[in-house]
Formats: C-alpha cells, structure tokens, sequence
C-alpha cells in the first residue's frame, strides 16, 4: 500500500469513527420510551431496536405484536389506547406486558418480532393483525419494510432462528450484514432518527419533495395511494391537521380501501404462519390470534367478500394448528373509528373490553362469563 493511500486511509478512518461519536452524542436515545415504561417511541410512529430493549425482571413476558391500531397514533394520550388498558390488567395478574406493535406492520417485520419473542423468553403473545399486513412473495424481505425491525435480524442471538424464516429466502448475507452493523451503528442508525425528525418538522406540503417518492427502491412512501401522505409522520400529525383531514376524507370513499393482490397475500399468510405455530408451540409459548375490527362501512360489497373470504380460509389453518382464533372483523360499530381500521377513543375502551376475557382465558386459563 503506498504512503498517499495509506493516509487516505487514516484519514477516512477517523472520518468515520468521529461521525460514529458524534452521532452517538447527538442521536436522541433519551427521547425513545423503553417498552416497560411507555407505550410508543413519542419521537415517531417507527418501531426502533431500543424499543424492545426493556428492562428485564422476574415476572413473565406478555407481548402484543400488531399495526397502527396498536400504535394508536390518532390518540394523543397513551393511556387511552387499548394497548395501555391490556397492560394494566395483565400486571394486575403479576405479568408484564410489552407492545410491539409498528404502524404499517409488514410480514417480515412480524416474522422478526415472534423471533424476538421466543428469544425474550415471552409466554403469551397476542397477534392482532390484518390480511394487508401479509405481503405478496416478493416483498417478504429484509429490505422492504418501512421500520428498523428488521435490524433485529442482525442480533447472533436471533440467528439460531432464521433458518426456518420465511423472509430468509430472499435475503442476501449483504442484507444481514448490514443489519449486524445498523444495528449497532449509532451512524447508520442516525439516518433513521434524521428523517423522523426532519418528517416532524417540515410542512406536510414538502414530505413528497423532501423524502421523494422512494425512501429505498421497492419502497413507496407512502401507504394511502397518496404522495403527499408521509409514512414517517409523527404521532402528534395523525391527531390533527391536514393528515386528518384527508384521511377522513379518503374514509368517507369506499373505494378507497380494499385488498391489493389477496391470492398472493394469503400465499404468504399460508407459507409463515405454521412455523409460527410450531416456533412458539415447541417452547411452551401461547398465541391468540385476532383479526382486527374494519368499520362496518369500509369498503365495496366485493372487498368485504375478499377480506371475509381471507380471514375464513386463514382462520382454518390457525385453528388446524391448535391455535386460538378470534374474528373480530366485524365487532364494533361505526361510531368506534377514525378511519377504516383506526380506532377513536371508544373504540380503544370497547376493544380492549372484548379482548379481556381472551386473555384471561388463554393466559391465566379462566373460564370466560357468558
């Protein structure tokens, strides 16, 4: 190597290992809840790695993994979401509760989360989800979803798993590598925590001119058919402004919702879902599956056929695995939503009441009151 590279060399070194520093100093860690602590991370809707790093202690785990309907971004107080009345109740039973929920969950990022829970030693995870959050074929990877959940593949702790993972089949060594190092690069991660807090700060007008139409190739950004609709929004923006008003707008439509590709979707639901079963069967850990509540009036006549058809299909092979099944497509009325699948502050309290007696029968095994 001559003189002249290796001073580049040097040099580039030190580059990197000062901006590694300095986005250590600067990154703001102290302003991401930990899981025990608070419901969501207040800086943004995306899941990060410390979100899941709690502080262990002796009492079991209890975790729900769900969308935006457990982040609850419409709700402004975390104490009024259905996430916060389940974790009362379940601590009242000596359990602690942790929601892993992440706005636009996608099949990867799921597949990742009940890795994480076989690690975390969980005893009950609830699943509340829809048949959009499984994506075609060729989406289920490391690459397409829009949180950092999927750094958590980089964790050697979480190896022994992947190889039964469905995501791994299109996953590259580059994408876990990158994973290894993002996960523990306070630079690579600072990224992340900068499009956040630009998203918070700029006017929604200029999301489209500022992030573009992709964030990643494969990436739409955003998830609503509109590109002025950000998927990095902060919570604060989903409760008010201009946001609300176009989604309100848009949950006025019928036509406005319905399942993109469903053949394909549930391919992918068919294809994961049994090596979920048997990854918590086979260590003594209970699921309750939910498909979440959609408004009554979401959608065409046909849409609903397709969701109602997707969710029948499915719930016969969860409950051919010995898994508790619970539709509740259709279990609250029109006056519990904000938009098609999000909850006002009704709807909270009123799903948080349905899911009691479920958790209590499947975790600490009491029969439910008729």
């Amino acid at each position: 190597m001559s003189r002249l590279a290796r001073s580049a060399f040097f040099w580039f070194t030190l580059f990197v290992a000062a901006s590694e520093l300095l986005a250590w100093w600067s990154l703001p860690y102290r302003l991401v809840p930990k899981a025990d602590v608070a419901i969501r991370n207040p800086l943004s809707h995306r899941a990060w790695p410390e979100y899941l790093d709690a502080e262990h202690d002796a009492r079991p785990l209890v975790v729900l993994i769900s969308n935006s309907q457990g982040v609850g971004g419409e709700i402004p107080d975390d104490d009024k979401i259905y996430a916060a009345a389940l974790r009362a109740h379940v601590a009242r039973s000596g359990y602690r509760f942790e929601n892993w929920s992440a706005r636009g969950l996608r099949t990867t990022e799921l597949e990742i989360l009940t890795l994480e829970a076989v690690e975390r030693g969980a005893r009950h995870v609830i699943v509340v989800v829809a048949a959009n959050n499984f994506d075609p074929p060729e989406r289920v990877d490391l690459r397409y979803p829009l949180s950092d959940i999927p750094l958590l593949a980089g964790a050697p702790s979480l190896w022994p798993e992947l190889g039964g993972a469905l995501f791994m089949k299109r996953t590259e060594a580059s994408d876990l590598a990158w994973a290894f190092v993002a996960l523990r690069s306070n630079l690579a991660r600072s990224r992340l925590a900068v499009i956040d807090l630009l998203a918070s700060r700029l006017p929604l007008a200029l999301h489209r001119f500022a992030f573009g139409r992709q964030v990643r190739p494969g990436e739409r950004l955003d998830s609503m058919n509109d590109p002025a609709i950000s998927v990095y929004l902060p919570a604060v923006d989903l409760a008010q402004g201009e946001l609300a008003e176009r989604r309100a707008s848009r949950s006025a439509d019928p036509e406005s919702w319905k399942i993109i590709r469903p053949a394909e979707r549930f391919t992918t639901f068919a294809a994961i879902f049994p090596g979920l079963a048997a990854r918590f069967s086979t260590r003594g850990i209970r699921m309750s599956w939910i498909w979440q509540p959609i408004a009554p009036d979401t959608g065409t006549a046909e849409s609903r056929s397709t969701l109602d058809r997707f969710v029948r299909d499915a719930t016969a092979i969860i409950e051919q695995s010995g898994v508790r099944c619970e539709d509740m497509t259709d279990a609250l009325g029109p006056g519990s939503y904000v938009t098609q699948g999000h909850f006002n502050e009704e709807g909270h309290r009123e799903f948080a009441r349905l899911l009691t007696p479920i958790i209590d029968e499947d975790l600490l095994g009491k029969k439910r009151t008729p």
